[in-house]
């Protein structure tokens, strides 16, 4: 056998032993396995178990694991059966505690699984680095680490775990040449040590900075070079779709509205999965024509076809048996909203609700005064309420509160979801005498949950709670009308130290134009706004509040946390 250093040494082709300038370097073979690392160890597997060997093909050590890996600062992740760990080059362990699983030491640190499924980091000693536990947690590099919270966002710690900067994204990577990949509901971009993003595009793909030069993959299919400030240096591959027919599909828009729509009230969703004969039968409709709609709606990807048409994700969520179903949704934006927005023209020159202009009242009137639409608007909002508030509960501490009131609380899922995650804490929601009449007080909450009625504008009954909740209310006002519920509030929020609100809304991007849209529904339905941070702001101070902190709620909504002054 040739007799060369192990840091030479390559693993064979089928993965039996490892090569010495292109030969075998010892006569042993295993059934698999790994790279030499430091110090001349590597990973193998035989049908004794895993273990690892030195440069001459022999053990290293007498025990035997059911999964071994390599060497990372002096030290090997194993998976034995009693679970996972890390061991010395002679095979001993070097802690008595077991995981879930184990990662690699990188930078002295190193991310493991407990039994209950969290994630936190090692020191080289074996010792927890820090407190906290994530959902995912990330190797270390460059002194920071990827993870992950219990509401899905990503951010960036240090070896102290303490947060290197407050911002949260959809998925994020490690700094490199003191730059990050990131992604948002747009897309990916780069950040830089603060958070902050390099510039506003986003990409349907981006690689880390080479030289202060990335290579990034536009959603039209564009390959292009861009630097540091996000300019373009070249072009690598031009588009691979037309622009052209982007815009003349969006002109066409409506096709997909009148075709979902069609397929909702056919209840095609709930008839699936099902063959275009059937189907037929079932909606009394031809079967070339219903053809036609099922061949639509897989084109949109609502539903596809095997041997018979099937649901896809995205079609379930138009079905009445979805615990979140959006069908209550669609029968509310099709109608008011939609003949809204025909007069969206008219909001633009006036600065005035077209909502209003058309039904003589605004919307919230016009719901008071009929009962199966505020059902609907009700059914819809519940919907929204259960997938984006479900996090809530974690990512708000009312661990200092006693009592809490939600304004403007609709059907009450996020009240409810609050005080069943803190039993100490007695409830009410505050809002129309037609919506409190709809809302039925779980059996667990009875006694903690109070329902009370009252507009927004007039006397409010009495009462003094430690925080206050408006979710998705402050959009719908003007900013007078907002500083006026704003100081409402500050009035029924007690004196102690603790004294909280907490706003849920939208915040306008002022950088990517996030909100925009909604910004104009807005102003269509009912005069309010969306509004940036910026704004939140001076309405709240004119309130007597000041912004003390902001947390993602998700990828759409944010928590603003304020004080009284």
């Amino acid at each position: 056998m040739l007799k060369t250093d192990w840091r030479s040494f390559k693993v064979s082709t089928d993965q039996t032993h490892h090569l010495a300038s292109g030969q075998p370097a010892y006569e042993a073979r295993f059934l698999t396995v790994l790279k030499f690392h430091e110090p001349g160890l590597a990973p193998v597997q035989d049908l004794s178990g895993s273990y690892h060997i030195d440069e001459n093909g022999k053990a290293a050590y007498e025990n035997r694991f059911i999964r071994t890996f390599g060497f990372y600062d002096g030290l090997a992740a194993v998976q034995s059966t009693d679970g996972w760990h890390h061991i010395l080059p002679d095979g001993t362990e070097h802690y008595i505690e077991r995981y879930a699983w184990c990662g690699n030491f990188q930078q002295n640190h190193s991310p493991v699984r407990d039994f209950e499924g969290r994630f936190f980091h090692l020191t080289l000693e074996g010792k927890r680095a820090y407190l906290a536990t994530y959902k995912y947690a990330g190797d270390f590099h460059d002194g920071y680490a990827v993870v992950q919270g219990d509401d899905g966002l990503h951010t960036h710690i240090n070896f102290q775990g303490s947060l290197l900067h407050k911002k949260k994204f959809l998925d994020l990577d490690v700094f490199h040449k003191g730059f990050a990949r990131a992604k948002d509901a747009r897309g990916w971009f780069h950040i830089d040590i603060r958070g902050n993003a390099l510039y506003t595009d986003r990409y349907q793909n981006v690689e880390p900075f080479y030289n202060g030069i990335a290579r990034v993959e536009t959603n039209n299919g564009a390959l292009l070079l861009i630097d540091e400030s996000g300019e373009i240096v070249t072009i690598l591959r031009e588009a691979l779709e037309d622009e052209f027919h982007h815009v003349s599909a969006e002109l066409v828009s409506y096709w997909r509205f009148y075709t979902l729509d069609a397929a909702c009230q056919l209840k095609i969703f709930d008839h699936l999965p099902c063959t275009t004969e059937l189907v037929s039968k079932k909606t009394e409709i031809p079967h070339d024509s219903i053809e036609k709609l099922l061949r639509a709606l897989c084109e949109m990807e609502f539903v596809y076809k095997s041997d018979q048409w099937m649901l896809s994700e995205k079609g379930s969520f138009l079905t009445s048996w979805h615990p979140f179903s959006l069908l209550s949704a669609q029968q509310l934006w099709k109608e008011e909203h939609l003949i809204s927005w025909q007069k969206l023209i008219y909001s633009l020159k006036t600065e005035s609700s077209s909502f209003d202009h058309l039904f003589g009242k605004s919307w919230f009137d016009y719901l008071k005064n009929n009962e199966e639409k505020t059902g609907l608007y009700h059914q819809a909002i519940s919907t929204y309420a259960r997938r984006d508030y479900k996090s809530a509960s974690v990512l708000v501490d009312l661990s200092n509160h006693r009592s809490i009131v939600d304004i403007g609380g609709s059907s009450g899922i996020l009240m409810m979801e609050l005080l069943k995650a803190n039993p100490h804490l007695q409830g009410i929601i505050l809002d129309l005498p037609s919506v409190i009449s709809l809302i039925q007080i779980p059996p667990d909450l009875e006694g903690r949950l109070q329902l009370l009625s009252a507009n927004f504008f007039s006397d409010w009954p009495l009462f003094t709670v430690d925080c206050a909740i408006l979710s998705r209310v402050l959009h719908d006002w003007s900013d007078s009308s907002c500083v006026e519920i704003l100081k409402k509030v500050k009035n029924v929020l007690s004196d102690t130290p603790s004294r909280r609100l907490y706003i849920i809304e939208n915040l306008l991007d002022s950088k990517t134009f996030s909100g925009s849209l909604l910004d104009l529904n807005m102003l269509v339905m009912t005069e309010g706004r969306e509004r940036t941070l910026d704004c939140f702001e001076k309405i709240l101070n004119q309130a007597g509040f000041v912004l003390e902190n902001t947390c993602p709620l998700n990828e759409v909504s944010t928590i603003l946390i304020a004080k009284k002054t």
